[in-house]
């Protein structure tokens, strides 16, 4: 896979790239983001130098929950979005803040019948990732 614009178009067009890829591309697009998040963000999009200083500097927590959340959203097909600011017109006295939501459907195994019906429920995942980078003004 090539290179992609750090941005919501580049993240879409990657996704649709891998969502139609082999799942043998697909999985190690999993394992690339499981050895670190940091690599496979300088290895699959274009960063400046100040993008991957902030990537780095997140807390490895961060970072290792946002990769599940990843890679749980590549396994499923599952819409990612990226959501930051084009350009910074926010004063110096703001800071960068990144934080993800995720929504899932999740299924009590207790209440699964046969298995036509876990088939179906499992089938119909809907779910989506959003990450964002946005600014904060500092008080």
């Amino acid at each position: 896979m090539k290179k992609y614009i750090f941005s919501a178009a580049g993240v879409k067009q990657w996704l649709d790239e891998l969502y139609g890829s082999s799942i043998g591309v697909q999985a190690d697009e999993q394992t690339l983001i499981f050895m670190g998040l940091c690599n496979w963000l300088e290895t699959r999009f274009i960063l400046s130098d100040e993008q991957m200083a902030y990537a780095e500097g997140l807390s490895v927590e961060f970072k290792n929950n946002l990769a599940s959340e990843i890679i749980f959203a590549i396994n499923h097909h599952v819409e990612i979005i990226l959501d930051k600011p084009q350009l910074s017109t926010f004063p110096k006295d703001s800071v960068k803040v990144s934080s993800y939501e995720t929504n899932k459907i999740h299924s009590d195994s207790s209440l699964i019948g046969d298995q036509s019906e876990t088939d179906e429920k499992f089938s119909n995942c809907e779910a989506s990732l959003i990450v964002r980078i946005q600014y904060k003004v500092l008080e």
